[in-house]
């Protein structure tokens, strides 16, 4: 099987080679991985399929990485709504999402937010 390149296979790839980039801090490069990722994801399935929901998790940890928690939350929070939608507010996946916002809202002094939801995912993991 091959894939081509605007297909789900190559958004996977891309995701993931994103997060080999964030991981070495090659920030820039890992937001192009990530944003073409979802391109092709929003081409195919929607902006609002939860496909794209673990991109904009991963883009908003790159914000966060990059020490601006402040423009990741957004993007962090339309994840966690695609997810919720999907999931329901009792599925793993979704209690990662909000302790990745969690994170997101720690990093801005939001603390009292921040421990709301990290306590929302301990419930759930």
């Amino acid at each position: 099987m091959t894939t081509g390149p605007d297909d789900l296979q190559t958004a996977a790839l891309l995701n993931e080679l994103g997060v080999l980039h964030k991981c070495q801090g090659r920030y820039d490069e890992a937001e192009l991985l990530y944003r073409r990722a979802l391109d092709i994801i929003d081409a195919l399935l929607g902006p609002d399929d939860i496909q794209a929901a673990s991109l904009y998790r991963n883009l908003a940890g790159l914000e966060h990485a990059r020490g601006r928690a402040a423009q990741g939350e957004p993007v962090a929070r339309w994840g966690l709504k695609i997810r919720e939608r999907a999931l329901g507010p009792d599925h793993p996946d979704v209690a990662a999402d909000k302790a990745a916002l969690a994170a997101i809202l720690d990093a801005q002094g939001r603390y009292a937010e921040a421990e709301e939801l990290y306590r929302q995912a301990l419930a759930v993991l």
